[in-house]
């Protein structure tokens, strides 16, 4: 033994040692073989011409290799990654979606079932901007507490994953709630109630009080 290392922070354990002393130690049939070298080079531009040239020198022999260097296998392996973002915003989409589907269907009923109490109130005096304010605000209420409900339990829920990892995993970041999150959350809010109310708003605009106390 020539001395002790200390481990590489934020990798694996690493033990050097004499390739002959353990290659002799292992079986018969698995001597001369390894699954790794790592080769280090004086100049890291000349990374790539050494790796060609170590496969070129041995692409012949019973065991070639394949001599990656470490900057090309990490850029690998992040662009051999899924994007997480690519596949959330068309799933969030789709549920933004149908949810404004539902709100819109509830808000034009609700609004079509109480168009005679919408008459009496602009007899009584009430702009149009009053009720469109009455009408906005009916649907921005449930909009807003969902946004604020769904993102108290997706704080919860995030962080329940990381105490059943491995202590090994224990370096893996804990997925947080930002602010940035909550404001995009809240924005999506506002623009459901916006569009769920066009509609109904439209139609209150062009109102007739005549037609809808008479019941037409």
């Amino acid at each position: 033994m020539l001395g002790v290392v200390p481990d590489l922070p934020g990798d694996e354990p690493v033990i050097l040692g004499n390739f002959s002393y353990v290659d002799n130690s292992r079986p018969l049939p698995l001597r001369g073989y390894a699954q790794e070298f790592l080769v280090a080079v004086k100049d890291g531009a000349q990374a790539e011409d050494v790796a060609v040239h170590i496969d070129e020198s041995l692409a012949n022999s019973s065991t070639p290799t394949l001599s990656i260097p470490e900057r090309v296998a990490w850029v690998d392996t992040v662009n051999s990654g899924i994007s997480v973002a690519s596949k959330t915003w068309p799933v969030a989409g789709a549920g933004i979606f149908m949810i404004l589907l539902l709100s819109a269907n509830g808000m034009a009923q609700s609004v079509r079932e109480r168009i005679p109490e919408f008459a009496v109130l602009k007899t009584l005096g009430f702009g149009h901007s009053t009720l469109m304010g009455l009408v906005f605000a009916e649907a921005a209420i449930p909009c807003f507490a969902g946004a604020v409900i769904g993102m108290g339990v997706a704080k919860l829920v995030s962080g329940v994953p990381s105490n059943y990892l491995p202590t090994d995993l224990g370096y893996l970041p804990k997925p947080t709630l930002s602010l940035a999150v909550l404001f995009v959350s809240l924005i999506c809010a506002l623009i459901l109630a916006l569009a769920s109310t066009a509609i109904p708003i439209r139609r209150l605009r062009y109102l007739s009080v005549t037609d809808a106390l008479a019941g037409r």
